[in-house]
């Protein structure tokens, strides 16, 4: 936030955050301790990283988390070494389980005070759709809820299989926030 709002061509009254997949749960913790944001985009909202990644790798339960992972699909077993443990600083699923208890959102979305679109994707778990309404439901703020569909071509993780639909959306939202602001 120091260096955007410390470049000659950043407007500090009319700065937006956007975040995207973990974005989703950093951006609304920063816009919760940060009044310089004037609008907030959560695609998709996260309340509580250690539900969702274990929903998504174990069907929910913490009880033998490693070795389910070592059964999971490649593509799990990937998305978890290659992405969830390089981007935490962490080298074990167990060590990346006990740092993720850290991430959570309940009772911080109260706290956010600028104009709140919460973006989710139709196609997302049942636990990310059920986090994302939670997120929205506690906010205090103003604020809109967008469900990406099938539809729109726009229904897998963060709407990113119809990016210019979802794109649109936000940017579009952002600007007619800061229109007022």
């Amino acid at each position: 936030m120091n260096y955007a709002l410390n470049r000659t061509a950043v407007n500090g009254d009319r700065l937006a955050l956007y975040g995207l997949s973990f974005g989703g749960y950093l951006a609304p913790r920063a816009a919760a301790h940060d009044r310089r944001i004037k609008a907030l985009v959560a695609n998709s909202p996260q309340r509580d990283l250690l539900g969702l990644v274990l929903d998504a790798t174990t069907g929910g339960s913490y009880d033998d988390a490693s070795e389910r992972v070592r059964r999971a699909s490649w593509s799990t077993q990937a998305l978890i070494e290659n992405y969830l443990l390089w981007n935490h600083g962490v080298t074990s699923l167990d060590a990346f389980l006990r740092h993720a208890a850290n991430f959570s959102l309940e009772g911080m979305e109260e706290q956010i005070a600028c104009p709140t679109l919460s973006l989710v994707a139709e196609g997302e778990t049942q636990t990310a759709l059920a986090q994302a309404r939670r997120f929205h439901q506690a906010l205090r703020a103003p604020k809109h809820f967008v469900t990406l569909t099938t539809a729109d071509g726009a229904d897998h993780h963060c709407g990113v299989s119809n990016v210019t639909h979802t794109s649109a959306l936000a940017y579009d939202w952002i600007a007619q926030q800061l229109r007022q602001a």
